[in-house]
């Protein structure tokens, strides 16, 4: 089995404010916990049992604990209950899930052909009936799901922005857009709403608010800027360059943080470099 990951992961910034705060060591536990959800049928690795993982990863538990919070809080994690999931590999296996469910109903519709062929060859006189047949199979084994799941799911996104540190009449608004889009059977994944959440962020509280009015007064699935005169939109905590911070105490010597600070220079040169003991 095998997943993909962007070629400079790790120059992404979560990536790099991971490294920057906990050293190298952080990003090859980032990688091994990747592979630990990748390999479990689960999906995830349970929260409450990382002494295990610390063995497995020959690190100290504390440090590994330090890890998987601070990934977490830089989104690289989610957490649902007792299990830490990833927000990458979960993008991986919804697309892999889509590709397979696409292949099942592929054969489904190609042994139904062959099926009504051989049944036309024996009995001609049932051709033009039996023609219609494969476009009903193929219906017939589209996977439906039943209303208790669309329900359970519509709960499930519900608790997830209830448990959001968002304004209160935000989170009464986007309660209505959830529930709206389950109604007309387009209900988002929490992926997707976490995208949806960070176009939000951009903005200040009043216009974040706006937008989400916009979706449910027009009964969109997504929710967009709003188209106003050049200069009149607020944006907040937009940094104008992005910085990155190069700790002494990370490197194990000065070569080594020297040759960090040339690859910076060099590679990102429209970055402010911060240089601290």
């Amino acid at each position: 089995m095998y997943f993909n990951h962007p070629y400079a992961l790790r120059n992404t910034p979560e990536i790099l404010e991971l490294r920057s705060e906990l050293g190298f060591q952080a990003y090859a536990i980032y990688l091994m916990v990747l592979e630990t959800i990748a390999e479990s049928k689960e999906q995830a690795i349970n929260g409450k049992l990382v002494n295990g993982l610390s063995i497995s990863f020959g690190c100290d538990v504390e440090f590994l604990k330090k890890v998987l919070t601070r990934a977490t809080e830089l989104k690289l994690f989610y957490v649902e209950g007792d299990f830490i999931l990833s927000t990458h590999l979960q993008q991986h296996f919804e697309k892999r899930a889509e590709i397979k469910q696409k292949r099942i109903e592929a054969g489904a519709k190609g042994g139904n052909a062959k099926a009504n062929a051989k049944q036309n060859l024996a009995n001609p006189s049932k051709l033009v009936a039996n023609a219609k047949q494969p476009l009903a199979n193929a219906k017939q084994n589209l996977p439906k799901e039943s209303k208790e799941s669309k329900i359970n799911k519509n709960k499930e996104i519900i608790s997830y922005i209830e448990k959001k540190d968002l304004n209160q009449d935000l989170k009464n608004l986007l309660v209505v857009w959830i529930d709206q889009r389950t109604a007309n059977k387009k209900l988002p994944t929490i992926q997707a709403l976490e995208i949806s959440l960070k176009k939000l962020f951009k903005y200040d509280l009043e216009t974040q608010i706006k937008m989400v009015e916009n979706s449910v007064e027009n009964s969109w699935t997504g929710i967009f800027e709003i188209k106003q005169p050049a200069g009149n939109q607020k944006i907040q905590n937009e940094p104008s360059q992005q910085t990155y911070t190069l700790s002494r105490s990370k490197f194990s010597s000065d070569k080594e943080y020297e040759i960090e600070i040339k690859y910076y220079q060099e590679h990102h040169k429209d970055w402010k470099l911060i240089l601290t003991d």
